[in-house]
C-alpha cells in the first residue's frame, strides 16, 4: 500500500508502519469494505462513495470519518487489473459543520412553529400540551410527556457506577492484584513437606507398635518480602485507578445533574414570574387599545413580548431535554419518572 504524502496526514499514528503492508492489515476495521472494493477492481471496474462514513482507529481509538472515495483498477502489463489506485478526501470537518447548520435551521423552525401555535394561548397547562406535541413532532417520538422528576444524586451515581463495563475491569483488576498478594505471602509460610505414619504388626497384636514423622520448611533466611512488596505496591496502584475511576463517574453525573437542576430553575422561573408578567401586559394592552387608550403599534409591541417570552420558555424546555439526554448518557439509561 503505497500511498502520498497527503495521505500519511490521513493515516494519523498507522503511519508510517501502514507505508508498504497490504490494505486489508492497514485497516483490519473495514476489511469487509475493502474485500468488496479489491473484488470490483480485480473485475476491471471503478467504484464511487460520497460522504462515506466509516468508523477507523487512526489514532489507537475509534473514530466516525465521512470521506469521498474514488476507486478505478491499475492494469498490468497483460492489460489486466493488477491492482487499484484509491483517492480520498476526507469531508468530516464539512460535513459535520452541514449537519450543525442542520440541527440549527430545524431548531429554529421549531421555535417559530411552536410560536404561532401558542400566540393565543394564555394557561400553562395548554401550553405544555402543545409545546409536548410540537417537540414530539420535532423528535420523531410517538409518545411525549413533561413530568418531573425526582433526581437523588446518590443514586444516579451508584446506577452509573453499575452501568459502567470499564468499573468492572478496574475491579476484577484490584481483586487479582490482592490475589497476587495473598500468594506472595503465602510463599513464606511453612509449608510441610513430607509426612510419614509407620507401624509393625508383631506376633502379638494386642500392641502395635506405630511411629510417624513429618518435615516442615521454613523460610529462615528469606521472607520473600521484595515479591511481597511487589505485589503490594501493584494493589495499591489498581486500587487508586478504581477510586480515580469511581470519582470520575461520580463528576460527570454531578455535572450533568447540576445541568438539569439549571435548566429546571429556569423554566420554574420563566413560568412563575416572566410568563404571568408578560400575559398581564397583553391583557391590560388589549383592554387600553380596545378602550383607545393605547395605540395599535405599541400594543403589538407588548404582543411581540409574550411571543419572545414564550420563545425562551421553549429554549429552556430544550435545554432541559438536552441536559436529561446527556444525564441518561451518564447514569447508561433513561431516568424513570415518579
Amino acid at each position: 500500500m503505497p500511498y502520498n504524502d497527503a495521505y500519511s496526514t490521513f493515516a494519523g499514528a498507522k503511519h508510517p508502519e501502514q507505508l508498504g503492508m497490504k490494505v486489508r492489515d492497514g485497516w483490519p476495521e473495514v476489511a469487509d469494505f475493502n474485500d468488496l472494493v479489491k473484488r470490483v477492481g480485480l473485475a476491471g471496474e471503478t467504484l464511487s462513495f460520497r460522504n462515506q462514513e466509516m468508523t477507523l482507529y487512526r489514532c489507537g481509538a475509534p473514530e466516525i470519518v465521512v470521506m469521498d472515495l474514488d476507486y478505478s483498477p491499475v492494469l498490468g502489463d497483460d492489460g489486466r487489473p493488477a491492482g487499484g489506485l484509491a483517492i480520498v478526501i476526507e469531508t468530516t470537518a464539512r460535513v459535520t459543520a452541514e449537519r450543525a447548520l442542520q440541527v440549527r435551521a430545524e431548531r429554529l423552525g421549531l421555535f417559530d412553529r411552536l410560536s404561532r401555535k401558542i400566540n393565543d394561548l394564555a394557561a400553562p397547562d395548554e401550553i405544555m400540551v402543545v409545546t409536548a406535541q410540537l417537540l414530539g413532532e420535532h423528535m420523531d417520538a410517538s409518545v411525549v410527556a413533561y413530568a418531573d422528576l425526582e433526581l437523588d444524586q446518590d443514586a444516579l451515581t451508584e446506577r452509573a457506577l453499575r452501568s459502567r463495563p470499564e468499573l468492572r475491569a478496574t475491579q476484577t483488576r484490584v481483586g487479582q492484584a490482592a490475589a497476587t498478594v495473598y500468594l506472595e505471602r503465602s510463599k513464606a509460610w511453612p509449608w510441610l513437606s513430607w509426612a510419614q505414619v509407620g507401624y509393625a504388626i508383631g506376633s502379638n497384636a494386642a500392641t502395635i507398635p506405630v511411629s510417624f514423622g513429618l518435615a516442615l520448611d521454613l523460610p529462615i533466611f528469606s521472607w520473600n518480602r521484595g515479591e511481597v512488596r511487589a505485589a503490594r505496591a501493584l494493589q495499591r496502584q489498581r486500587e487508586l485507578e478504581e477510586r480515580a475511576g469511581v470519582a470520575n463517574v461520580a463528576s460527570e453525573v454531578s455535572e450533568a445533574l447540576a445541568r438539569v437542576e439549571r435548566a429546571t430553575a429556569r423554566i420554574a422561573e420563566i413560568e412563575e414570574s416572566l410568563l404571568p408578567t408578560v400575559d398581564e401586559a397583553v391583557r391590560q394592552a388589549e383592554a387600553a387599545l380596545a378602550a383607545g387608550a393605547l395605540d395599535p403599534v405599541t400594543a403589538g409591541e407588548v404582543a411581540a413580548r409574550r411571543v419572545s417570552a414564550r420563545r425562551l420558555h421553549l429554549a429552556a424546555m430544550y435545554e432541559r431535554r438536552d441536559a436529561i439526554i446527556s444525564l441518561e448518557a451518564a447514569v447508561g439509561g433513561p431516568l424513570s419518572k415518579p
